[in-house]
């Protein structure tokens, strides 16, 4: 008997462009074949750089391994972790109000 390790997001299932997945208690993401000259425009532009520098997007490293549908991938990428932020939370509301 397989056991799988892997563990889909179940809110980003319905992406074509991708999902993100769960394994052995790190986040990755899946990014798809059809979304594969958006992801290189972005990673090869200064958008990338500038948005993440600006805390805008996470940055992310492309890892070596095989996602839960290799058949699909184009890269599988690994997000910095993000920190809990009391301040940021409060930020986020007071702009929805």
């Amino acid at each position: 008997m397989t056991v799988k390790t892997e563990q889909y997001n179940p809110g980003s299932f319905r992406d074509p462009r991708g999902f993100l997945y769960f394994k052995d208690g790190i986040i990755y993401r899946q990014v798809n074949n059809v979304y594969s000259r958006n992801y290189d425009h972005l990673i090869d532009s200064a958008k990338y750089k500038k948005l993440t520098s600006e805390k805008f997007l996470v940055q992310h490293s492309e890892v070596n391994t095989k996602g839960p549908e290799p058949e699909k991938a184009y890269k599988i990428i690994r997000t910095e972790k993000i920190k809990y932020s009391k301040r940021l939370l409060y930020l986020m509301k007071k702009k929805e109000n």
